[in-house]
């Protein structure tokens, strides 16, 4: 007899401050200069507001991915939606079905809250453009482009 369940690879859980040492790192790998101190006091202060949720997935005892979500209202449809503001997963654990399960867990709690979309952008930079082929597999359509000016 032949099961064909798939084991989580990785326990996603909620960010806790005792992970700000490893999301560094994992924010240096996306190639965003990155200090301990200023990501820390960046996480605290987004503690507490429902907007903003940050989830890890540890391996071997150890984080070795976060996914962040930004929860807002659309002014197309008037209601809740989520914004992948961050993924990544360590070089070394890259391609193992992290990110698929800490997709999974954010699209969870994004129902949970009561969001009806769930999007994703920034994938215009040329080191970045693997990752469509990444959203596409998960079942995200690939619409328009994306146009930003620095202030």
């Amino acid at each position: 007899m032949s099961t064909n369940v798939l084991l989580p690879v990785a326990k996603v859980r909620k960010f806790e401050s005792k992970d700000v040492g490893a999301l560094t790192s994992l924010m240096r790998e996306l190639r965003y200069p990155m200090t301990e101190s200023v990501l820390r006091d960046r996480m605290e202060a987004l503690e507490g507001k429902s907007q903003f949720l940050t989830l890890v997935a540890e391996r071997d005892e150890q984080v070795v991915g976060m996914i962040a979500l930004y929860r807002k209202a659309s002014y197309e449809t008037g209601q809740q939606t989520s914004q992948i503001t961050g993924l990544v997963i360590a070089e070394a654990y890259r391609g193992k079905g992290i990110g698929r399960e800490l997709i999974g867990a954010a699209e969870e709690q994004a129902r949970a809250a009561g969001d009806s979309s769930m999007f994703v952008t920034g994938m215009n930079r040329d080191e970045r453009l693997s990752s469509c082929s990444f959203y596409q597999h998960m079942g995200y359509e690939k619409i328009g482009c994306n146009f930003i000016k620095q202030m």
